[in-house]
């Protein structure tokens, strides 16, 4: 899971409902709420997934169309 600083929270909520359904969660992102650039999140998460260590990713900003864009062009 990658975030930039604006999905901090959003993130905590989520790894805890998906560790609480037995998944395992790689933190990727920031844990801080200082501002940052959502895009070296992005390729943090696509490059574990090019490696074959994740399966899926999840991605949070606040807007997430730079995640995104980021994601697929390096995903590509």
């Amino acid at each position: 899971m990658g975030n930039d600083h604006t999905g901090v929270d959003m993130k905590c909520r989520i790894t805890e409902n998906l560790e609480a359904l037995g998944h395992s969660v790689v933190n990727v992102g920031t844990d801080d709420r200082t501002r940052t650039h959502s895009a070296l999140f992005a390729g943090e998460v696509t490059k574990l997934i090019n490696q074959g260590k994740v399966e899926r990713g999840i991605l949070i900003c606040g807007t997430g169309v730079g995640m995104s864009i980021c994601a697929n062009i390096d995903l590509a």
